[in-house]
């Protein structure tokens, strides 16, 4: 597919999805791009935000009650896509060059990605599957060059100990795999990072489907995901191969079209 890309401040995305009548969603991005703004602050906004979208081509015409006419061609589509999917994936990281959020919902086209840097920049486009997975691993950034294949299990009520134990560099008792875990910890600064799987019903709340948190070592990827073992809930830690990593995206990403509450 071809893909056409938009690079957006959040002002200008917050006034796109307004024109589109997503007035829910255009409020939550202003909000926490520029905090509460009364009626006179946000026109203002507005009116910056519009001229700068008519300057990049965006914004072809403005008329009340014609959003589908406003836009330069799939952007309204691409907007309407972003504020009434369902189901979305979402991966967060943080770095030395500050916080990043990638969500992925389903479109008519395959997959809107959509970048968020330091709530600031938005990045908007379709794409297809094995294009968002190039994507999403490049957001990692996961290292594969030590193939050694290692997991521990902890009970779900030890977890938070556990890390807490070796953020203290406290003495743990999990095994080999559990002190490379914990070195890699504090090589990493103790950053642990994470993607979902998360459905939102009618009523606006959202149900994670899957949560798995990564800690992106310099040999190695852990990822750290939640399993029911016989009745109690466990969390298991373990490394990835690269071909694992992939399976886990693929199989996770997938869900985004077809995944329903249970």
């Amino acid at each position: 597919m071809m893909r056409k890309e938009f690079t957006l401040s959040s002002e200008e995305l917050s006034f796109a999805l307004a024109i589109c009548q997503h007035d829910v969603l255009a409020s939550s991005i202003l909000k926490e791009s520029v905090g509460d703004v009364n009626e006179e602050g946000i026109e203002l906004i507005f009116q910056t935000a519009s001229r700068s979208l008519f300057t990049k081509g965006i914004l072809l015409k403005l008329k009340e009650g014609h959003p589908d006419n406003a836009f330069t061609e799939g952007f309204s589509e691409l907007l309407h896509d972003l504020a009434t999917s369902n189901n979305m994936f979402r991966a967060y990281n943080e770095n030395e060059n500050g916080q990043f959020v990638l969500t992925a919902h389903s479109s008519r086209n395959g997959f809107i990605f959509h970048l968020v840097s330091n709530q600031v920049v938005h990045v908007l486009c379709e794409m297809e599957l094995d294009e968002l997975m190039e994507e999403v691993t490049a957001f990692f950034q996961p290292q594969f060059t030590n193939w050694d294949s290692m997991q521990f299990p902890v009970k779900e009520k030890h977890f938070e100990e556990l890390i807490r134990s070796i953020q203290l560099k406290e003495k743990i008792n999990f095994g080999l795999a559990a002190d490379q875990f914990a070195n890699d910890f504090h090589e990493n600064n103790g950053n642990i990072v994470n993607f979902s799987l998360i459905r939102t019903e009618d009523e606006g709340i959202p149900h994670f489907l899957e949560v798995v948190m990564l800690l992106v070592g310099k040999e190695r990827i852990w990822a750290i995901k939640e399993e029911k073992l016989e009745v109690e809930k466990n969390i298991i830690i373990k490394t990835l191969h690269k071909v694992e990593w992939q399976q886990l995206l693929e199989t996770t990403l997938s869900r985004v079209v077809t995944s329903k509450i249970s």
